[in-house]
């Protein structure tokens, strides 16, 4: 299953979609990585639903960010919902205490 997925390229987004749809009224804080797909996903559905999620946070994976990453992450900020992308030497602390006051 892990080599073989049957979940398809666009399986996050069309997922959010859904739950997003069906949770009328409810606002969401989006958490994820960016190692895969998650910025671009969660930009797709910020672009969508901006009024719904209350802030996106992305884990930096790596020692540092890639061309690719960066571009991803400016156009998910560019979407103008609340967004945090941080990494392991970001004091804990300091995300908890953020992800309470959500």
């Amino acid at each position: 299953g892990l080599l073989n997925s049957k979940k398809g390229k666009d399986y996050k987004f069309f997922w959010l979609d859904y739950i997003f749809q069906k949770s009328l009224g409810k606002k969401f804080v989006l958490l994820g990585d960016d190692s895969q797909k998650d910025m671009e996903s969660y930009r797709l559905i910020a672009e969508k639903y901006p009024d719904k999620i209350v802030k996106i946070f992305i884990r930096q994976t790596g020692f540092s960010q890639d061309k690719r990453q960066r571009s991803l992450w400016e156009k998910l900020k560019g979407t103008n919902v609340d967004c945090m992308y941080f990494n392991d030497e970001d004091e804990l602390e300091n995300v908890e205490n953020l992800l309470k006051a959500v």
